[in-house]
Parts: structure tokens; C-alpha cells; sequence
């Protein structure tokens, strides 16, 4: 049953709502405005001109990032995983990712206090699931497992609101912030960003935040 509402979860859209009963917005969906549209514009394009359909593309990646986010999870709550929902090679490609977050993992000692938690602000309108909250080598860390060719903008802000999310509903300061990029072939490769500029990055959240709020009140 456990490992079914993984699955179910990493596929389910969270609705997030503040105890008054309003509904609010999830820290991706209010990141979206950072998003350039014409730079995914350019790499559909790109994709069309090597045969490649882009809906079907970004459908498998997003499918093997589930499926090693589902991987990731079942390690750190000692688990075992039910792949039946993943295609052999779906499942083939989420292995070589995983593996390079078990030479990550050996370099380092994890100790996991939650994972995949829903929460919400009752100071802000918006609300936020972050993959890892625990201690890495000692130090109370914030952790995000991104499957992407890159790290962004938008990676970076992301985390640095579900830490401040954190901060505010479970009262633990966040002494480090990193993001695990894993690509998804070997030319992509393998990152580890240490998140810095937090007070920036999160001003930056709020601009974005009050801009969808400004959007919003505007379409009506």
C-alpha cells in the first residue's frame, strides 16, 4: 500500500489549501512565469527537425523521473520498490540514473526526518511538497532531485521555497539547500549545486508569487 501512494502521488497534481479553506497555488505552478517560453519554443523546434516528436519525448523523461524519484524514495525509507507501472525501458534508463545517486549517497552520511511532505503557508498563499528534508553530514538540509539536461533559475528558487516553507510549518532552520541533478544519458551528466543567495532567491519567490496573485485578480 506504501509503495502504491509513492506512485500514485509522484503522478497526482497536489491541491493545496490554507486552514481557512482557501485554495493556493503550488510553489511550480507560481515558478512557471520564469519559465521562456521561447526557449522551449526553439528546443520543440529543434526536436521536430531530428524527427523526434517533443509531447512523446518529454512524456518518457518525465515517466523515468518519476520512476527514479520512486527509486530514491523507496532507498531512504527502506522499502521495496514495485516497478509494475514502468516499461522495460523506462525502468532500464531509471536505473542508470539511480546509480548515480548511489555513488552520491556512499560519499555521504543521510540521516532522512521526511520526504514527499505536503505543506502549506498560512503567511503566504502557496503551498509546496520538497522531495528531501534531513541531516547530510551532519547539517540539517533541504535536498531536490531534479532528472533535467540543466539547473536553472527556477530549480534554485524552488528550493529555496520549500525550505522556507519548511522554516515556517515544522520551525527546523535549513543550514544547506542542494539540488542532485541527474541527467538522464551520460552526456548529461551529474551535478551537485549548493543553493546560495537564499534571501534573494526567496525575494525573488515573493515577486513571482505577488505577480500571480496580480494575474489572477486581473483574468477575472
Amino acid at each position: 500500500m506504501a509503495k502504491d501512494k509513492l506512485k500514485a502521488r509522484a503522478k497526482a497534481h497536489i491541491k493545496y489549501k490554507q486552514l481557512s479553506g482557501k485554495h493556493v497555488a503550488g510553489i511550480t505552478t507560481i515558478l512557471n512565469l520564469l519559465t521562456d517560453a521561447n526557449i522551449l519554443a526553439r528546443w520543440a523546434n529543434n526536436l521536430g527537425l531530428e524527427g523526434i516528436n517533443s509531447s512523446t519525448y518529454v512524456d518518457t523523461l518525465a515517466r523515468v523521473g518519476t520512476c527514479v524519484h520512486y527509486m530514491i524514495e523507496c532507498d531512504l525509507q527502506d522499502m521495496e520498490p514495485e516497478f509494475n507501472d514502468f516499461t522495460p525501458n523506462e525502468l532500464e534508463k531509471a536505473r542508470s540514473v539511480y546509480k548515480k545517486y548511489e555513488d552520491w549517497k556512499s560519499q555521504h552520511t543521510l540521516v532522512m526526518v521526511a520526504m514527499e511532505r505536503p505543506l502549506v503557508s498560512e503567511l503566504y498563499p502557496f503551498g509546496g511538497t520538497g522531495d528531501f528534508f534531513g541531516f547530510v553530514d551532519g547539517k540539517f538540509s533541504y535536498i531536490d532531485f531534479k532528472t533535467s539536461k540543466g539547473c536553472y533559475l527556477n530549480h534554485k528558487v524552488q528550493a529555496v521555497a520549500c525550505a522556507k516553507l519548511w522554516q515556517e510549518k515544522v520551525g527546523d532552520i535549513v543550514e544547506e539547500i542542494r539540488i542532485l541533478r541527474f541527467g538522464r544519458n551520460e552526456k548529461e551528466g551529474f551535478e551537485e549545486i549548493h543553493v546560495n543567495q537564499h534571501e534573494k532567491m526567496w525575494k525573488m519567490f515573493l515577486l513571482c508569487l505577488d505577480v500571480y496573485e496580480l494575474n489572477k485578480e486581473l483574468a477575472k
